[in-house]
Parts: structure tokens; sequence; C-alpha cells
């Protein structure tokens, strides 16, 4: 019974464990999808991949992957310029800082969207948002999540510069000095991470925000000195947004310096890696909507191969199940005939034994009537004998 109750167990474990595969499995290829559309620009596609996610994992016990799924999704609604819908999504996040990494990244998210978006979030000010800044730094310095420390620091650093410009036009030179040293602090850590970390496209964007830094401080020297190192490190890369960015600060600096010929000669550039960029997105949308449709298309045939195996199944099930069926009318019956048999020799047997035991009945009846007979005969006679006695008596 021990024994039973363990197999039972153990089958019951690996049942549970297999959906659990199934289930992460599943949740992973979904991940995978959104990544893919979402580098293809395809944001609708994305985010109805996320609601499933969302969906399928807003129960479990872990909520690692339900969180991730929901700061994607106002990710893409930053996107979108859908600002609202995603500070929402991330807003009603609840018990993030039971997972360090999603709640640092979450508090990036929102500092993104509130920079982003000025007229939306004009009331919230600016120490608001430094402080969420401030403390994700803090959170991704303890845990040591390196990239998200410095995607904060450039997020802290370019709003620090962009107050700092503000500060000066306003006339508070003072505070614009002290805002700008401490975003080229923040700028240079950030870029430092991305750099050691190998990533340089991030690494430059933080560099681009560097460039904007010098332009606002009027440090045009070296801001000319900076830029050509930036374009050795853009060389042989297809990052175009990147690229059309940093040529239209340039060509901005340049026709602001007069140099119109080159102000335009960069502009043109930039236009170029614009068109670079969207060429390539129409590209990668293409290959992401045939991998889509290729998709679909092998869904479709392993639903229909799946719904024939499932139709030879039930057809073998039904199979093994009449032949069950079969087999246990035959044991049946021939059960049925074995009984039937044995009671039929045993009844036979039984005959057998009557028939002897009647014949020696008829045998002793007929030995006790002979008896009765002679016994009859001799008293008869002994009758006889005494009526004769008593006849020559009564003579005497």
């Amino acid at each position: 019974m021990t024994k039973m109750v363990k197999c039972l167990l153990l089958l019951c474990v690996l049942g549970i464990s297999t959906s659990i595969y199934a289930q992460s499995q599943k949740i992973e290829k979904l991940f995978e999808d959104v990544e893919q559309l979402d580098d293809a620009g395809l944001y609708g596609e994305c985010l109805q991949k996320l609601d499933e996610i969302i969906e399928e994992t807003a129960d479990d016990k872990d909520q690692t992957n339900f969180i991730k799924a929901s700061i994607m999704k106002a990710e893409t609604f930053r996107k979108t310029e859908h600002f609202r819908r995603g500070m929402t999504i991330l807003e009603e996040l609840e018990n993030t800082k039971k997972y360090p990494e999603l709640h640092v990244k979450k508090l990036g998210r929102m500092a993104a969207i509130y920079r982003q978006d000025i007229v939306a979030f004009s009331d919230v000010d600016n120490d608001s948002l430094l402080n969420i800044l401030n403390e994700g730094i803090r959170l991704a310095k303890h845990y040591g999540i390196f990239t998200e420390e410095a995607s904060l620091r450039n997020e802290l650093g370019y709003k620090q510069s962009e107050m700092a410009d503000r500060a000066g036009n306003a006339g508070d030179l003072v505070t614009e000095a002290q805002l700008f040293s401490k975003a080229e602090r923040n700028l240079k850590m950030a870029a430092d991470i991305f750099r050691s970390v190998g990533d340089t496209e991030n690494e430059l964007w933080v560099m681009r925000n560097i460039l904007i830094t010098k332009i606002w401080k009027g440090e045009i020297d070296a801001f000319n000195e900076l830029y050509p190192q930036i374009l050795e490190k853009l060389e042989g890369n297809e990052w175009y947004q990147l690229q059309a960015g940093i040529y239209r600060l340039i060509g901005n600096v340049k026709t602001a310096e007069g140099d119109t010929i080159n102000g335009y000669s960069w502009s043109e550039l930039a236009h170029a890696s614009t068109s670079d960029f969207h060429a390539k997105k129409n590209t990668t949308q293409m290959a992401a909507f045939t991998n889509i449709h290729d998709t679909e298309r092998f869904k479709k045939e392993a639903i229909e191969k799946q719904a024939a195996l499932d139709l030879q199944r039930y057809e073998l099930n039904q199979y093994v199940f009449f032949s069950i069926i079969l087999l246990l009318l035959l044991l049946l019956g021939a059960i049925i005939l074995f009984r039937e048999r044995r009671l039929k020799l045993k009844l036979n047997r039984n005959v057998k034994e009557l028939n002897v035991l009647n014949k020696k009945y008829e045998m002793l009846i007929v030995e006790s009537n002979h008896r009765i007979k002679n016994n009859l005969q001799m008293i008869i006679s002994m009758l006889e004998f005494t009526k004769k006695g008593l006849n020559t008596l009564v003579q005497i």
C-alpha cells in the first residue's frame, strides 16, 4: 500500500513538473517573439504577445515574468508616445521591491517617461524625478546591476544638464555651474560603465548626451574635440538612429559657426542615416512579417497534423477498446461454456451415481420382497402345522 502511494505521489510530481516546464517554455518563446517584434517596430503585435504573457503569469507565485512583461508593455507605450498609459502600468505594479533588478528597471522607465513627456507630467516637479533616478541608482549600485545604473545615470545626467541650461537662461549662473558639473560626472560614469561591459552603442548614446551638454555649456572647442572620437567608434556599424542624431548635432554646430556648407553636408548625412534607418526597419519588419507568416503556416500545419494524429489515436483507442470488449466477451463465453461443460459432466456423473443407487435399491427391494415372501410362507406353514396339531388334539 505504501509503495502504491509513493508511486502515485511520484506520478503527480512528474505530471506537475512536466506542466511547469511546458509553461515556462511557452513563456520563454513568447518573450522571444516580443523581442523580435519590438526590434521590427511591430508594436501592436508586441503588445498582444505581452498581454498574453501577463494573462498567463498573473496568478504565478513568482511574479518575475508578470512584472517583466508589464514593464516591457509600459516601455512599448513609451516608444509609441502613449505616456500616460505606460505610466499607469508602472504605477499599478506592486511588490516590485521584492525583485531588485526589475524594481530598478521600473524606476528607470518611470524616469524616462517623466523626462520625455514634460507636458503630460507637468505636475511632476524636478525633485520627484531626481528622487526616482537617485533611488534607482542607489539600488542598482547596491545589487551590482551595472547596466541599469549606467542607464539611470545617463537619464539623470541629461536631466541635470537640461536643468542647468534652463538655470543659465534664467540668469542663475551658480546653479547652472553646479548642475553642469553633476551632469558631466553622471554622464561620464554612465559611459565608463557601458564601455566596461562592452556595450558600445549605449556608450555612444551617452556620448551624444555629453555633446549636447557641451553645446548647452557653450564649449564648442570641447565639442569639436570630442565628436571625431565618437565618429571613429560609429564607423562600420549600422546604428542609423544614433548616427542621425550625432550628425545632426554636428551640422547644427557647424551652421551656428557660420560654416553653412559643412553644416549642410552633415545635415544631409543625418537625413541619409534616417533613410537608412527606415529602410533597415522596413527590411526588418518584412523579415518579421515573413517569419510570422512562416510561423503561422508551420503552426497551422502542426495543428492539422496534430488533429490527424489525434484522430488516429482516437480511432486506435476505439479499436483497442472494442477489441478489449470483444476479448472480454469471448473470455466470458469461454468461461460460461467451461462452467456449463463442467456442470454437465457433474450432472452426468450424478445421474450415473443415481442410476447405480437406483439399481441397488431395486435389488434391495427385490431381495426384501423375496425374504418377506419367504417369511410369510414360513409363517403360513407354521400356522398350517399348528392347525393340524390342534385338529389332532381335538380328535383325541
